[in-house]
């Protein structure tokens, strides 16, 4: 049997063409959630690259003060300053003082001849900081 005149084999379609304004706005609203959270993380996966940097680069500095104090490149006296040109973001605190605290018993020869020195950096604007402390011989 042949087809009718003047009809289709086409299937009926319902008059829809296209999304609806509801279905554009879930689309757009889960993609708006997704974002987000890709940006959240992404957020948090800067800022702890910020604090691994710190923890990388605070114990260098400090043993590096260290060792121009050990050379007498720097004053054998408490002080302070930063790390220009190259990190002056970063600062460090020498202090100096005795090996063993006064109410301890002095080891006999010991306490004359060594001192304690703690180096201190800290970086600006965060609550960062980094203790080196070692005991010299007193020059």
């Amino acid at each position: 049997m042949g087809a009718a005149a003047g009809t289709t084999n086409a299937p009926l379609r319902g008059g829809r063409d296209g999304f609806t304004l509801l279905e554009v706005m879930i689309a757009v609203a889960v993609i708006a959630i997704a974002m987000v959270a890709v940006l959240g993380s992404q957020a948090r996966s800067l800022g702890r690259a910020g604090e691994t940097s710190f923890d990388y680069l605070a114990p260098l500095l400090a043993a590096n003060k260290l060792a121009e104090l050990r050379a007498g490149l720097v004053p054998a006296s408490a002080g302070e300053g930063d790390f220009a040109p190259d990190r002056a973001d970063y600062r460090w605190r020498l202090q100096i003082g005795e090996a063993f605290p006064a109410d301890r018993e002095p080891l006999p020869g010991l306490s004359a001849r060594v001192q304690r020195v703690e180096v201190l950096v800290t970086r600006s604007g965060t609550p960062s900081s980094y203790r080196l402390v070692s005991y010299e011989e007193k020059r």
